[in-house]
């Protein structure tokens, strides 16, 4: 009888500390998976290691609990998101196109973008086609039967673009352009300008496109309050300056193309 009030008494406490601790169940240990960037010239940049250090500075800012981070193929690190081995995934590029294609997937953006990054297009010189593109301002209702390459990676997010094809080899999507067997090649400005300025062709012209915002993604379905606590840990970061002072380190994000940009609409 004793242990039966006892139990009556104790069951009002156990209750009170069962809700007390749930929302820290919430601030579990997030793992980031940071897509492998080294853009081939380790002495210029290392985005892997750039967007290392800015988790380091989320994972260690004060009440936004522990972190583990992973650097990993781009196509693995999605696939540590899609299997639930990640919590994260970083970096994307964010658009409508892209944000579309990642609600089919179970997944969204962090709303904090934490940098921008300008694309470009190379082409030939001399190709009338792609210079008429450009003299339209790289409109989408103006790209015809024009053919486009870019790296798998952005095949989410460029998908607006028709005619383009994508491949993992960003050496032989080059070389595609350079002998005529595509019009351009969409990549990132600051990979394109590498790229071209390490290999032997001489008939290439890099023209700004656009400038899109950097985020990160994860899972919908995930129960540590993700969003949340990596969107409050960028805010804090930018409040103080963090971030600027990381990417500043590796390379300027905010760097603006100069040129026509393509119809922003397509960015948006």
């Amino acid at each position: 009888m004793k242990l039966a009030k006892l139990s009556y008494c104790l069951l009002p406490i156990l209750l009170a500390l069962s809700l007390e601790v749930s929302p820290a169940s919430t601030e579990q240990r997030l793992f980031y998976s940071v897509a492998q960037l080294s853009v081939g010239d380790e002495e210029k940049t290392n985005v892997s290691v750039m967007l290392a250090e800015m988790v380091k500075e989320i994972g260690g800012t004060k009440g936004h609990g522990e972190y583990d981070y992973g650097v990993f193929p781009f196509p693995r690190s999605l696939s540590n998101l899609a299997f639930a081995r990640a919590d994260i995934h970083l970096p994307v590029v964010v658009n409508k196109a892209g944000a579309a294609e990642l609600a089919k997937r179970g997944y969204a953006y962090i709303p904090e973008p934490f940098g921008e990054v300008s694309f470009s297009i190379a082409y030939r010189k001399g190709d009338l086609k792609m210079q008429a593109w450009r003299e339209a301002n790289f409109a989408e209702q103006q790209q015809g039967d024009l053919s486009l390459i870019s790296d798998s990676s952005q095949e989410w997010f460029f998908s607006y673009f028709s005619n383009i094809e994508f491949s993992s080899c960003r050496a032989c999507a080059l070389e595609m352009v350079a002998r005529g067997r595509v019009g351009g090649f969409l990549f990132a400005t600051l990979e394109l300008d590498i790229l071209v300025s390490n290999s032997d062709y001489d008939n290439i012209v890099i023209e700004p496109l656009d400038t899109f915002p950097m985020s990160m993604i994860y899972r919908m379905d995930n129960t540590k309050n993700v969003e949340q606590r990596v969107t409050r840990a960028l805010r804090d970061l930018k409040q103080d300056g963090r971030i600027k002072a990381i990417t500043k380190k590796f390379i300027d994000f905010h760097q603006q193309p100069k040129g026509p940009l393509m119809n922003s609409s397509l960015s948006n």
